[in-house]
């Protein structure tokens, strides 16, 4: 996942990441709006807030300049369990 990327209101934006764990423990996704880094603070739409591939749709009242802060939130089963986040920072044309 690229940290950073230039959008277009209206767009559809694939994302995408590859999951594992180097003790075998089994990890789960969540991809989240972080609204208190974004400047756009609209709702925006992750088609599958859970999936490895999934689309987020930017929306169509975004101005340009304003930002919308992507987070990859994965977290193991393991114990204690570990979560890892990554972040994606959408800057509007």
């Amino acid at each position: 996942m690229p940290v950073s990327a230039t959008v277009r209101a209206g767009d559809k934006l694939p994302l995408q990441v590859r999951l594992s764990d180097p003790d075998g423990n089994k990890v789960h996704l969540v991809w989240w709006i972080y609204r208190d880094a974004s400047t756009y603070k609209g709702t925006v739409s992750i088609a599958d807030p859970s999936a490895v591939k999934t689309t987020l749709s930017v929306p169509s009242d975004v101005k340009s300049g304003e930002t919308i802060h992507v987070i990859a939130e994965v977290t193991d089963d393991g114990f204690p369990a570990l979560t890892r986040y990554a972040r994606m920072v959408l800057t509007v044309k």
